[in-house]
């Protein structure tokens, strides 16, 4: 009796550190082995304070790619602009801090605006997609619409309308409304509307000098 109970005790052991194997596996490769995590966590952190000496910035998130077995994080300066941090293949890290820090602030400002003329449930940001060192030709202090073509070209703007699409006149003139202040504002993009349901306008940036009317709008949906 006491040994078939030592046999069933054996079999629910092995079962168990079986069952605890393929959990540990199973999370591993979903988020990254932990001591790892931590360990790209304080490397990271160490980048950005030697690249950027004089920003705070505080750890928003990690997540771990299963396709790349790699770390990705996202990072708020204290400024408020948000970063994400990515591996490079020399095994050193990039982050997107001076494209979104240039946008920042026109995001802002094109979000208020839509929130003011649409309804206050939508949203809009600008995405700056040029590399770094096209970025780092220009000042600290020079605008996104001073920067021209060579920026605006590799940029989006992407506004996320809370409503359904509408061919309505009304409606109509509320989205060319936008897209004409984006012009006189000299915050041209490739600009994409998005709608609780289909379709999306996506106008890209050369023809936005071409869309005045109605009758323009309607060629991009």
């Amino acid at each position: 009796m006491e040994l078939r109970k030592g046999i069933v005790l054996k079999i629910v052991c092995f079962f168990g550190i079986v069952v605890c194997s393929g959990e540990l596996f199973f999370y591993t490769a979903t988020n990254g082995i932990p001591w790892e995590k931590a360990r790209y966590e304080k490397k990271v952190d160490d980048y950005l304070k030697t690249k950027y000496p004089t920003i705070e910035f505080t750890l928003r998130g990690v997540s771990y790619s299963k396709i790349d077995s790699n770390f990705y994080s996202s990072w708020a300066a204290d400024s408020g602009v948000l970063i994400n941090v990515a591996p490079t293949y020399e095994n050193g890290f990039q982050d997107n801090y001076l494209a979104t820090s240039k946008g920042f602030d026109v995001s802002n400002e094109i979000n208020s605006f839509v929130q003011k003329n649409f309804n206050e449930y939508s949203t809009a940001e600008l995405l700056i997609e040029a590399r770094e060192d096209l970025l780092n030709k220009y000042g600290d202090d020079v605008l996104y619409s001073d920067m021209g073509k060579e920026i605006h070209s590799l940029s989006k703007i992407h506004i996320r309308l809370h409503a359904d699409f509408s061919e309505s006149e009304e409606e109509v003139s509320k989205y060319l409304k936008i897209i004409h202040w984006i012009k006189v504002k000299k915050y041209e993009a490739t600009t994409v509307l998005f709608f609780k349901s289909q379709p999306q306008i996506i106008i890209h940036y050369d023809d936005l000098a071409k869309l005045e009317t109605w009758e323009d709008l309607k060629k991009f949906y």
